[in-house]
């Protein structure tokens, strides 16, 4: 069977197996420069035709796509990539993104944040990452929570910003026990929350009918009291940033940051779950 024929019949499987399979795959930071070329060259090929793209792909988009998955999707493998815009076809996330005849990094980037938080709700939603954890050595808990933590700090450091794809990493710091537990000021960042997600979408300029539905919707439902998935997500950026401004002062401060939460987790014999 050839490889792309491996490839679509992996991508067939139910979401939980799917996932399961695809952390035994080869990821993007792995690659040697050959194999990046040649598989992402594929996995464009793979995607395009069902987008219908009236032009070709401009050698400028290309290359920033490239330099894009490298920068912050290199966790991924090219399954994943693939499936993500399956998923987007079968409209599997909440919200569609129309690409407008432009296959380009803004587009492909939306596409897989949306798909790496499916994957996060669908690995809790089956118990994975607990049996995986179960599997493995503390030794190797404590790398993956490493590494996760690298990514977002110094995302934070060079930004000044939360990587909305790694917002997970919210709970390895609740785990640590370095979020605030304060009720008065969880209601704050709730509050915040909701005003923020509001000017959001009163500023969004829907492109078609249904996402002029949802905003619509939105807008008219949410109030102080309002619980949702993406609130929640909203919440935890919020506080995190919130920790990072008033923690993260030098680059320094990322190892000192590590360091302690390591030792929270190592000295408490807390496991964390994290997202690989």
């Amino acid at each position: 069977m050839g490889e792309l024929a491996k490839n679509n019949q992996k991508n067939i499987l139910a979401p939980t197996n799917f996932l399961k399979v695809v952390q035994t795959q080869l990821k993007v930071a792995n690659m040697s420069e050959e194999q990046f070329s040649l598989g992402i060259r594929v996995t464009i090929a793979q995607i395009t035709p069902f987008l219908k793209l009236k032009e070709e792909i401009e050698l400028h988009h290309a290359n920033d796509i490239k330099k894009m998955i490298l920068s912050r999707f290199k966790h991924l493998s090219f399954e994943e990539i693939v499936k993500a815009f399956e998923n987007e076809r079968y409209g599997v996330y909440e919200k569609r993104t129309e690409h407008y005849q432009l296959f380009s990094a803004e587009y492909v980037s939306e596409v897989l944040t949306k798909y790496e938080k499916w994957k996060l709700v669908k690995r809790r939603q089956n118990n994975l990452d607990k049996k995986e954890i179960e599997a493995m050595s503390e030794e190797e808990v404590i790398k993956m929570t490493e590494r996760a933590l690298t990514r977002q700090l110094t995302y934070f450091y060079e930004t000044r910003t939360i990587d909305k794809t790694r917002i997970y990493v919210y709970d390895i710091f609740d785990k640590a026990g370095l979020m605030p537990k304060d009720i008065e000021y969880k209601k704050s960042v709730h509050k915040d929350a909701i005003q923020l997600l509001k000017q959001e979408y009163q500023n969004r300029k829907a492109k078609t009918k249904e996402e002029h539905k949802n905003i619509k919707e939105f807008l008219a439902t949410v109030n102080e009291k309002t619980i949702s998935e993406e609130i929640k997500w909203k919440c935890k950026e919020l506080a995190l940033e919130d920790y990072l401004r008033k923690e993260i002062k030098g680059e320094s401060d990322i190892e000192r940051l590590k360091d302690l939460i390591l030792k929270q987790l190592y000295c408490t014999r807390k496991v964390v779950v994290v997202n690989k």
